[in-house]
């Protein structure tokens, strides 16, 4: 067995990758493909739902919107849990609030009651996003943590595209309630999956070190084929703390704002571009059909990304990679700004931008998920991606005001790509 004075993580950096951790990221890329999923839902139900309600734009925005603001709730309220009582159970109450509020949006009769259920499903949304972003990268070795946050990280974009092509396939037999219809299913048919090949996290075991911990540690690392430990190691600083205080107090502040200011700033770019890539798209003369393929076309682009900045990263070392990554998501988004016909210049310019807001964004949750202790990493996740969907909700209010008040196409998108920039400023140090 191994000496009292090698924790757990530890022993799982510096080994090799097993079957059974590959097994357990490949979880966290289905859960987190079940968010991409359940957050486009609403925009797969909306036509159906305007059409079968006689639903304005204004209501099906603050519709859209409640979904998110129930995200940003979840992340800062559910994700910390992950720190109190496992990472796995965690991961299991964000399941079931998917799913009940998945299966309750199918059976409501008005905007108000929809609104409440999507609320509430965000919930699951936004804690789960907290929890398995930290979980991916401690299931894997030190050299590998950047692929495994990245591939979990992509299960979001393959999770919308896939979930967009079931959703067109179910809304040609039925009506819209069959999209969150299929979302609950597959909700509930995570669970025994995550059940079996989800174990519980040896960090948080050793951090935080509930009943049986040696027990329950050993047997992880067993399943990982590692050595197991003969007693408990001594946690460093006494007993652990986690909470928003301890991670906005003393040498963490500065950390932990910088994260914040970076997600904030990248996310303003993510979701000015996602939000308004339809749109624009169809502004420079091609019809909503067209629209959708180019940006069906820009995800596509975007998985690619996502998995090449994983492995760049664990060739040439994250601090390298995210700053060149950051800098072209600011580039390709000012790029798109110039989009002109034909179709396959605007197409061209579109997956450029995916490509790059994509790999960003795998390479900047694998900064989050592995900047905090174990004791603190699935609050400081769900602190930082909380606060950072208020990003999310400014970018696109923010561009429609900018689009109103006469503000050219080129000069908003250069505005929305320089806050990438931002983030690439405010990461920088902390990915050394």
């Amino acid at each position: 067995m191994a000496q009292a004075t090698t924790a757990a993580r530890d022993l799982i950096a510096n080994g090799p990758m097993s079957r059974v951790q590959w097994q357990a990221i490949a979880v966290t890329v289905a859960l987190s493909a079940l968010d991409g999923f359940d957050v486009l839902a609403m925009t797969f139900a909306a036509p159906g739902i305007s059409t079968a309600w006689g639903v304005g734009k204004t209501e099906l925005g603050l519709l859209l919107s409640s979904g998110l603001a129930g995200m940003a709730l979840g992340s800062l309220f559910l994700s910390p849990l992950a720190d109190r009582v496992g990472r796995r159970p965690a991961v299991l109450l964000c399941l079931g609030i998917m799913a009940l509020g998945m299966l309750l949006s199918a059976f409501t009769e008005n905007l108000g009651s929809i609104a409440a259920c999507r609320l509430f499903t965000g919930l699951g949304i936004g804690g789960m996003v907290g929890i398995i972003t930290p979980l991916a990268a401690e299931f894997a070795n030190a050299r590998m943590k950047p692929v495994a946050v990245s591939l979990m990280t992509i299960g979001y974009p393959v999770g919308g595209f896939l979930g967009g092509a079931a959703s067109g396939l179910l809304l040609e037999a039925y009506d819209w309630r069959s999209v969150f219809l299929f979302g609950a299913g597959m909700a509930l048919l995570l669970v025994p999956i995550m059940l079996r090949y989800l174990p519980e996290s040896p960090d948080y075991l050793v951090a935080r070190q509930p009943k049986d911990a040696l027990v329950r540690i050993n047997r992880v690392l067993g399943r990982f084929g590692l050595q197991r430990l003969d007693v408990l190691p001594v946690p460093e600083n006494g007993a652990p703390k986690s909470g928003v205080r301890t991670l906005l107090a003393g040498t963490a502040r500065q950390r932990t704002l910088r994260l914040m200011g970076g997600y904030f700033l990248y996310i303003m770019s993510i979701y000015y571009f996602l939000s308004w890539l339809p749109k624009i798209v169809a502004d420079v003369g091609f019809d909503p059909a067209t629209a959708a393929g180019v940006a069906s076309a820009s995800n596509l682009a975007g998985i690619a990304g996502g998995a090449l900045a994983g492995m760049l990263a664990s060739r040439f070392g994250l601090a390298r990679v995210i700053v060149a990554v950051l800098g072209g998501t600011a580039f390709s988004v000012a790029l798109f700004g110039q989009a002109v016909p034909p179709l396959g210049l605007v197409t061209l310019f579109a997956c450029l931008a995916g490509f790059f807001v994509m790999a960003g964004m795998s390479l900047l949750y694998a900064l989050i998920g592995t900047a905090f202790a174990p004791a603190e990493r699935a609050t400081g996740a769900g602190l930082v991606i909380g606060v950072g969907r208020g990003g999310a909700v400014l970018a696109p209010a923010l561009a429609g005001l900018m689009f109103d008040a006469g503000i050219g196409l080129a000069v908003v998108s250069a505005l929305m790509g320089l806050a990438a920039l931002g983030a690439a400023v405010l990461v920088r140090r902390l990915a050394d």
